[in-house]
């Protein structure tokens, strides 16, 4: 993964170190949050929890991200605008590609289509009621 980049100075060991575990902790958040809560569109519909929860309503929100972050890479490429470590754009792409291929939200990925009028990092879909329950194991 990013493998063209190039350091001047030997990466920071221990920043590196705090982002993997942050991570790890991010994914554990999300787990435990979808397999603590239910979740209920507030316009009516079945309740989802557990991996159904995560695999239809995080996995498009992860997707949605993703994908905005690609375009936002690209922008600001064309812009001539770049991160304090210069990355190509075709290693950035295959960055994000390697994050979530294999995944539950692979295929959302692959599907997701960015409209000109909805370049946000909000969430657009429907709302949803969140109730606690009991733990659902995944």
């Amino acid at each position: 993964m990013l493998q063209g980049l190039q350091f001047e100075d030997p990466p920071n060991v221990p920043e590196l170190k705090r982002a993997i575990k942050n991570r790890k902790r991010a994914r554990v958040l999300v787990y435990w949050f979808f397999s603590n809560h239910s979740l209920t569109p507030v316009d009516g519909g079945l309740s989802v929890s557990g991996f159904e929860a995560l695999s239809s309503i995080y996995a498009a929100f992860l997707a949605h991200q993703a994908k905005l972050l690609v375009i936002y890479k690209r922008e600001a490429l064309e812009s001539g605008l770049d991160g304090e470590l210069p990355v190509k754009l075709e290693d950035f792409e295959s960055a994000v590609d390697d994050c979530l291929r294999d995944g539950f939200a692979w295929t959302n990925y692959l599907q997701t289509t960015i409209s000109s009028e909805n370049r946000s990092f909000l969430w657009f879909e429907r709302k949803y009621d969140i109730t606690r329950v009991p733990t659902v194991d995944f």
